[in-house]
């Protein structure tokens, strides 16, 4: 981890340059290149690296129950996104500026669709901008098992399979276990201003929050 982390595009590097610590300015930029050509040259996996692991030290400090306030904005919550940049484009023009307003993403980032590593690149990148108020919520794909099954995992490995130790089922993939390992430090639900709960697939007669968190 720590040989990407220090990584640094070199002169062969023709993508998308960023700048850290990560800005709006700077996710706005990777909205705008995914829009012109996602398929163009991905993002630099030492990037990659820095955002994870940034977002994984900050998840590492919110609770299993993330309980936050919404302090009079408004308040977008959003389901499964599945791969899908386009629908995630078109939801963050349509939902508003993340400055001035609440985006919960409650879950199923990835998986089935084809650009599920651009989608859980651009939210990480605004819920680090905006860490208490762009809100990402885990769901039953952000799970290893899942994405192996279902396609998050090839995806991974084709598109990085020249830039770390990949392998097709994703158990030496550096990445992949990096991506994963976020998941798991993900919220399992929030509450908005202690009335609204937010969670991926329901409540059972069991359900506890206490417990959760």
């Amino acid at each position: 981890l720590n040989d990407f982390l220090d990584q640094k595009p070199d002169a062969s590097y023709t993508g998308l340059k960023l700048n850290f610590p990560i800005t709006k300015t700077e996710v706005e930029k990777i909205i705008k290149y995914y829009r012109e050509d996602i398929e163009s040259v991905p993002i630099h996996i030492s990037y990659l690296y820095k955002m994870f692991s940034e977002y994984k030290n900050h998840l590492k400090t919110v609770k299993n129950v993330n309980r936050i306030y919404s302090k009079g904005k408004s308040l977008v919550v959003v389901g499964d996104i599945h791969g899908s940049f386009r629908d995630l484009d078109l939801i963050l023009q349509a939902g508003g500026d993340p400055a001035e307003t609440i985006y919960v993403f409650n879950g199923d980032f990835v998986d089935r669709g084809d650009f599920g590593l651009e989608v859980i690149l651009v939210l990480i990148a605004y819920a680090l901008v905006y860490p208490n108020t762009f809100i990402l919520n885990r769901g039953n794909h952000e799970d290893s098992a899942v994405n192996v099954r279902y396609g998050f995992t090839d995806e991974v490995v084709k598109k990085y399979k020249d830039k770390n130790d990949c392998s097709r089922n994703g158990e030496s993939n550096s990445l992949f276990k990096l991506i994963v390992d976020v998941f798991r430090w993900l919220p399992l639900a929030i509450v908005i201003d202690d009335s609204i709960l937010i969670v991926h697939g329901g409540v059972s007669k069991e359900f506890n929050l206490a417990e959760i968190d």
